[in-house]
C-alpha cells in the first residue's frame, strides 16, 4: 500500500503514529463527515488479533454514534460539487468519475451508512442496509448496484487494456470483444448508450437522496 502521510489527522507537522484513545476521542469528537465517511470503508491491514478486534470496536461504535442527517447530506452535496466543478474531459466512458459513475455510487453508498447506522463495508451491502431501512427504494437499490456491477466490469476491462487514460478511439477489435462479451452487449454504441442511461438514473437517484 502506498501511504499519504500528508493525510494524517494533525497534518503534515502532527505525528505520524497516534494511540489507539486518541484515534477513538478524534474519530468521535472532531473528524469531519468525509473522514467518517472513510471510516466506513476502513479496515485494519496489520496488527495481531487483540489490536484488530480494538480497532473494529472504535470503527462501529462511531459508525453507529446518533449524527444530524441534514448535516451529512448537506456535507455530501458540497463534496460532490467540488467534485463536478474538478470534473474536466470527462466522458462516458470514464466509469469511474463520470456523473453517476462509480465514485459517486460509493459516495453515496457510503453517505447511506452513516445515516442508517451500517457497518457494512462494500458498496453494495451499505446501498443493501440503506435500502432495508428505507433511505432508499427497493428500485434505487437495484438501479445503483446493477449500475455499479457494470461499470465494475467496464473498469477492469479498461484496466487490463491500458496503462494510462483508457481511450475507446484506440481500442482494437479484441478489446472491444472483451469488452462486449463482458457487459453482454452486441456493439459498442449499444453499451455506449446504456452506459449513459444507466449512470443518468444513478445521477438522478443521488441528488434526489441528497435533498431529502
Amino acid at each position: 500500500y502506498n501511504v499519504d502521510m500528508r493525510l494524517r489527522p494533525s497534518g503534515r507537522k502532527g505525528p505520524v503514529a497516534t494511540s489507539l484513545q486518541s484515534f477513538r476521542e478524534y474519530q468521535k469528537t472532531k473528524a469531519w463527515t468525509w473522514e467518517h465517511l472513510a471510516l466506513s470503508r476502513a479496515r485494519v491491514i496489520a496488527g495481531d488479533e487483540r489490536t484488530v478486534g480494538e480497532v473494529e470496536s472504535v470503527r462501529r461504535d462511531v459508525l453507529l454514534q446518533p449524527r444530524d442527517t441534514a448535516t451529512v447530506f448537506n456535507d455530501v452535496a458540497k463534496m460532490r460539487e467540488r467534485i463536478a466543478t474538478n470534473r474536466k474531459g470527462v466522458d462516458v466512458w470514464d466509469v469511474k468519475t463520470g456523473a453517476g459513475g462509480l465514485l459517486e455510487i460509493e459516495l453515496l453508498a457510503q453517505t447511506l451508512a452513516l445515516v442508517s447506522g451500517a457497518t457494512e463495508r462494500h458498496p453494495k451491502e451499505q446501498l443493501a442496509a440503506a435500502a432495508a431501512t428505507d433511505w432508499i427504494s427497493p428500485s434505487d437499490l437495484s438501479v445503483l448496484t446493477g449500475t455499479h456491477d457494470l461499470l465494475v466490469q467496464v473498469q477492469h476491462v479498461q484496466r487490463l487494456l491500458a496503462e494510462e487514460r483508457f481511450d475507446m478511439n484506440t481500442l482494437g477489435s479484441g478489446g472491444q470483444a472483451v469488452l462486449l462479451a463482458l457487459t453482454g452487449r452486441e456493439a459498442l454504441g449499444e453499451l455506449e448508450s446504456h452506459l449513459r442511461d444507466r449512470t443518468s438514473d444513478c445521477d438522478s437517484i443521488i441528488s434526489r437522496v441528497l435533498r431529502s
